[in-house]
């Protein structure tokens, strides 16, 4: 059985036949997948069901009773929902009610009408976001206590499951973990993908549209080109503060672009990471050495072994 057949979807559209479409597209690519004619009854059956039951909404920004903007920052509200993403379907192309969607945490803009094979693209990008996300606060869940005994460390890794790995155990040093492990997890992976293996952003684009960077990273993590190549994370305790040091071995970048969402990023199926850091887990963020190192400072956890934004 094809994994999608546990990716359950939720489509949202006050238009029969707009949400007829969705539906028989999710049919086709093999989601499940219910279906509401407007925001509140979406709203209530996100509410009615446990978090992770839906793997990503793809709703109308424009409807009665609670429209898609309302729908979006409902569902964020939720408990275990904070990361669902929402896909937003419009055919308002302003860069005004792009960036409000952006600030409320929309994951994507579909503009009408609807070009199908965008839709798929953005779909599989937004459940596969999810997944991860969700396996990352699993992890997160099974460290143990001792951790919170350790006011130094240093750590290197190559590949992404280390990088996921990892994301986890750091991040249960910080006040929020479960923001902050999806934030750490963020800033790893760009540093392997983009800094160490030099995967750069109008090329990964491709590679996501060909449906090969997977098939991409892992040939480059063999290539002796890249082999020796590895990342650093240090991990200091000082004061109030846990610092997270993330360097690779890249050429570097100009990061002041990707420290916020643009209106013509929003369009692409990725570019979230450094944004998404700085959001959702309350860091501070520094670049320093052309780009190579990140410096995160989050508050510590001051009780160790318990999850505070849980």
């Amino acid at each position: 059985m094809s994994e999608r057949a546990f990716q359950r979807l939720l489509l949202v559209d006050d238009h029969p036949q707009a949400l007829k479409l969705l539906s028989r597209l999710a049919e086709k690519l093999g989601y499940p997948y219910d279906t509401a004619v407007d925001g509140q009854k979406a709203y209530q059956l996100i509410a009615s069901q446990p978090p992770g039951y839906f793997s990503a909404v793809v709703t109308d920004r424009m409807m009665p009773n609670m429209d898609g903007m309302a729908l979006l920052k409902a569902i964020h509200q939720l408990p275990g929902c904070e990361h669902l993403p929402v896909i937003l379907q419009t055919a308002l192309t302003d860069e005004q009610s792009i960036q409000e969607g952006i600030e409320a945490g929309a994951f994507y803009y579909l503009n009408k009408p609807l070009n199908l094979k965008v839709v798929e693209q953005v779909i599989a990008s937004a459940v596969a976001d999810f997944q991860t996300h969700q396996a990352l606060l699993e992890r997160l869940t099974r460290l143990e206590d001792t951790l919170s005994l350790l006011s130094e460390a240093r750590f290197q890794y190559r590949t992404l499951d280390e990088a996921t790995q990892l994301a986890a155990v750091v991040s249960r040093f910080t006040r929020q973990p479960k923001s902050s492990v999806i934030a750490l997890y963020e800033l790893m992976v760009n540093a392997v993908e983009h800094g160490n293996l030099g995967i750069q952003y109008d090329e990964k684009s491709e590679l996501i549209e060909a449906g090969t960077l997977k098939s991409e990273i892992h040939s480059r993590l063999q290539s002796p080109e890249y082999a020796d190549r590895f990342v650093t994370v240090s991990v200091v305790r000082r004061g109030a503060e846990i610092i997270v040091e993330i360097t690779d071995m890249g050429d570097g970048f100009d990061h002041q672009p990707f420290m916020t969402f643009t209106a013509e990023r929003m369009m692409d199926t990725h570019g979230r990471g450094i944004m998404m850091a700085s959001a959702l887990g309350e860091a501070k963020l520094t670049y320093s050495n052309g780009g190579r190192t990140v410096t995160c400072r989050f508050e510590q956890n001051d009780e160790p072994g318990w999850l505070d934004d849980q």
